[in-house]
């Protein structure tokens, strides 16, 4: 699993982040995006990721391997005692790219360049506030795994790691008022920096106020 942490960026309206930590699955190359306040935070949100993971993986029936190691860089919070502690028990290496060799951790590095066009994309064509960052990066994330193919080719990083195929009704959509999805009623209210949603709590941005997505 390759990580790396993007920030500080202009603090989110909702849940006032300000960094962003890019994990990615090297079989399938499966993204995860985790907004986060502050960089203390990433070694809670390494381990939280870490059990959901192998949780999913010990579920799948073999299919999916347990994370056995994690490649970042040398970043003093993502090589917290605490974090190896865990790490060990849990049966994972922790590996560190030399101070100065970034391009050793590539795959993250081209991962967060991806997922940062998809952003300015979103509000270059939205209007939408910067603030809503994490939001759209979740969009970005959403897209690139949906559409983008794994390393051997032959499906999709979703399908690879999820065995189902990606559908396009599926794709989170972001800065629009009124998104032709099914089964889900978007509802956001900027004054009380609410977000709800009853379709696996995917956030649908409109940066024109309250919109209802039907």
């Amino acid at each position: 699993m390759h990580l790396d942490v993007a920030g500080p960026l202009l603090e989110s309206k909702i849940g006032r982040f300000k960094y962003l930590m890019l994990l990615i699955d090297n079989s399938s190359r499966f993204r995860i995006a985790i907004p986060m306040r502050s960089r203390e935070e990433a070694s809670a949100k390494i381990r939280g990721f870490v059990s959901r993971f192998n949780a999913l993986a010990a579920a799948s029936e073999g299919r999916i391997a347990r994370i056995g190691s994690l490649l970042s860089d040398g970043a003093k919070e993502l090589v917290s005692n605490e974090l190896q502690e865990y790490l060990d028990a849990n049966g994972a290496d922790k590996k560190e790219s030399p101070p100065g060799g970034h391009a050793l951790n590539g795959c993250t590095e081209r991962g967060i360049l991806a997922v940062i066009q998809i952003v300015r994309a979103h509000f270059e064509q939205s209007g939408a506030p910067h603030t809503f960052r994490p939001e759209s990066a979740a969009s970005a994330v959403d897209i690139l795994n949906r559409t983008s193919l794994a390393p051997h080719g032959r499906c999709s990083s979703y399908e690879n790691l999820t065995g189902q195929k990606p559908r396009v009704m599926s794709i989170m959509p972001f800065g629009c008022g009124r998104c032709p999805t099914r089964r889900c009623i978007a509802l956001i209210n900027y004054e009380e920096n609410e977000c709800r949603s009853s379709h696996h709590s995917a956030r649908r941005v409109s940066p024109r106020g309250t919109r209802r997505a039907e």
